[in-house]
């Protein structure tokens, strides 16, 4: 049931076709002569492909229906619980078998997934037919400023270990042709990218810019690899009336039925569930289909590794050796993570942070009453600023201790606890991974990653530390 949740969940972009401005970036009357850019994405369950072409997971509508009619019929009609949790693992495990790792942590099918291994000019083909949004709408912005021949876009797979991720990395580097570059790393690309600085130095960095990004982990993983499913109606009920804003018949049914406490119930059913039937969270299916997945190790928050480790493996250590000195190699890089950006800063890499904020997260752990983007927690993605939960703002003792310099105007974030507050930005309503192509969020990317000088909160009046997006996604100082 976790594990069918959880990559229903991640199972969010999608590969559209849309239209490019692509030939105009070949068409500047200026020549770049800055560094070139590395654009390092996150995390793709849908970007897999088997050899025939097809997408190696396919999670299709019908699924749902299937899941759904089994919660009615077994756990609601027939009070089976065990048969529903049956049919749900079931069918979780064969959507996620193409994408299984074995107990060595390698894969077992041939998989196959988009690779740019040269500068974007490479591609004019690829280019137009990429999304406008996300990292591709952060390569378009990136073609328009500097040329698609200084543009790189590096994709992995994110099932490997983070030492073998930055060792790709290391060699996706090092065929560019510059003394350094400039990276901008996305959502699990933070943690890639800080991998690559641990076991490979800063030496070839010069500007790192972290957009949404995980390199603190998120607690997804974190609570689901220490079996903490939790349903919580209240999350559930601001995920939906968020995706649903704007509308006043849709907002009135939604507070109407969130009133008489539909999603409470439902969520009570599916947590007394979960209570019921531990082992369910812990046990072979989702060991060697889940738990091997070593991409999402890395993902955990350092609070959260050790004691998911022995959830998941506790008493089964001899049969994943291999595994486990991975998973050892993990940890070490995990409680380094403050060291390897602080030695990086040391060195000369200019730093700087996006943190979004103020839209729900998923509602199937127990962390997801925090604030955050959608997908990851804000107080991770700022570097521990003090964030209230969503939908509240801070107490009176919280803003007692702050720096008022550093609270938002809507009250919800203090960016003083922030380990790097001076170069940390929070833009509200801005959902995971939001520089749309041609937005004044995508600039505000580029100019941070194109700056010839460290910038900090303080250095443009057009991008103070907290600011807004509307739909466009154009900034706004914060309110």
């Amino acid at each position: 049931m976790k594990k069918l949740i959880s990559i229903a969940l991640s199972l969010a972009m999608l590969f559209t076709l849309t239209v490019s401005a692509f030939a105009q970036a070949q068409e500047s009357d200026e020549s770049y002569e800055g560094y070139p850019v590395v654009v390092v994405r996150g995390i793709d369950f849908g970007g897999f492909y088997l050899e025939d072409g097809s997408p190696a997971i396919s999670f299709q509508l019908a699924d749902a229906f299937i899941l759904l009619k089994n919660y009615f019929t077994e756990l609601v009609i027939n009070k089976n619980e065990d048969a529903f949790l049956s049919s749900a693992m079931m069918l979780a495990a064969d959507i996620l078998e193409p994408i299984s790792m074995d107990k060595e942590g390698n894969s077992v099918h041939q998989l196959y997934f988009d690779k740019y291994e040269k500068s974007m000019d490479n591609y004019p083909d690829e280019v137009p037919l990429m999304e406008d949004k996300g990292e591709t709408g952060i390569i378009k912005t990136a073609i328009d400023a500097i040329g698609a021949e200084n543009v790189y876009y590096f994709t992995y797979d994110w099932r490997k270990s983070a030492k073998e991720i930055a060792a790709d990395l290391n060699s996706f580097i090092g065929n560019i042709l510059s003394d350094k570059v400039n990276i901008i790393a996305v959502s699990m690309g933070g943690m890639v990218t800080t991998s690559y600085l641990y076991y490979y130095g800063a030496e070839k960095v010069n500007n790192l810019l972290y957009v949404s990004s995980a390199h603190n982990g998120t607690y997804g993983p974190g609570d689901a690899f220490n079996g903490d499913i939790y349903f919580d109606g209240n999350v559930i009920f601001n995920r939906i009336k968020k995706s649903f804003s704007g509308g006043l018949i849709s907002g009135l049914f939604l507070n109407l039925i969130g009133k008489i406490g539909v999603f409470d119930a439902v969520t009570a059913v599916a947590n007394k569930v979960v209570e019921n039937n531990p082992q369910f969270l812990n046990n072979d299916m989702l060991r060697s289909g889940f738990g091997t997945l070593l991409g999402l190790w890395a993902m955990c928050p350092d609070d959260k590794f050790t004691s998911g480790v022995e959830f998941m493996f506790g008493g089964y250590e001899d049969e994943y050796p291999v595994l486990m000195d991975k998973l050892e190699e993990t940890e070490e890089f995990l409680f380094a993570t403050e060291d390897i950006i602080n030695s990086a800063a040391e060195s000369g890499v200019r730093l700087s942070f996006i943190s979004n904020y103020n839209t729900p997260l998923a509602p199937y752990y127990r962390s997801s009453f925090l604030q955050g983007d959608g997908v990851l927690e804000t107080k991770l993605t700022s570097n521990f600023a003090t964030v209230a939960d969503y939908g509240e703002v801070l107490t009176e003792e919280q803003l007692s201790k702050a720096d008022k310099d550093y609270v938002s105007p809507d009250g919800i974030i203090d960016a003083t606890t922030a380990l790097y507050r001076d170069v940390t930005w929070f833009v509200k309503d801005a959902e995971h991974v939001a520089a749309r192509y041609g937005s004044e969020y995508a600039d505000f990317v580029m100019w941070l990653v194109l700056s010839e000088n460290q910038p900090t909160v303080k250095t443009s009046s057009k991008y103070p530390q907290f600011m807004a997006v509307d739909a466009e996604r154009n900034l706004t100082a914060a309110e």
